[in-house]
């Protein structure tokens, strides 16, 4: 029925409910999206009962959002049947705002870079892998993924007077 019949200690730091006082509560009235409990019930009927990995936002009990990545699967009776749900839940708003602030900080590089018409590249020297970002290939006229994958193939597409005396290249 979507009842929480035990949650461990752990609640009170996740939701700020008390074992006792998130017990007998429905799960649904944690969704923040009134749809979730639904999404999340049929992935686990997809997925033979079991879900690895499922993120969600849930509603704290001083009502702000915290974004959860659980894992679940079906309990079972002494007859086999299907009893309940077990999972765990684990705070990722942290890292969430994180990434998305990484996300915004790497737009801004690339837009900065356009507009300086800047590029740069990378070399793993354990590799010998090369990596070039998005302005690179426009200031050499070439399309993403024309460049070539190592180090070596690259230095030979270069006119060879320009690589004399340049030891860095070896």
């Amino acid at each position: 029925e979507g009842l929480i019949i035990f949650a461990s200690p752990a609640a009170k730091s996740l939701l700020g409910y008390s074992v006792q006082e998130i017990t007998g509560q429905l799960v649904s009235d944690l969704h923040i999206d009134p749809d979730e409990e639904a999404n999340f019930l049929r992935r686990l009927k997809d997925e033979d009962g079991q879900i690895s990995s499922y993120d969600v936002a849930l509603r704290h009990r001083d009502g702000h959002e915290v974004r959860v990545s659980g894992s679940g699967h079906y309990w079972f009776d002494e007859n086999g049947e299907i009893a309940g749900i077990e999972g765990i839940a684990r705070d990722i708003s942290e890292s969430r705002e994180v990434a998305e602030k990484l996300r915004k900080s790497e737009a801004r590089l690339v837009e900065a870079q356009r507009i300086a018409r800047l590029g740069y590249w990378d070399r793993d020297l354990i590799t010998d892998e090369l990596w070039w970002s998005t302005e690179v290939y426009d200031i050499l006229g070439l399309e993403p993924g024309d460049q070539p994958g190592s180090f070596e193939p690259y230095l030979t597409s270069i006119d060879p007077d320009n690589l004399d005396d340049q030891d860095w290249a070896k």
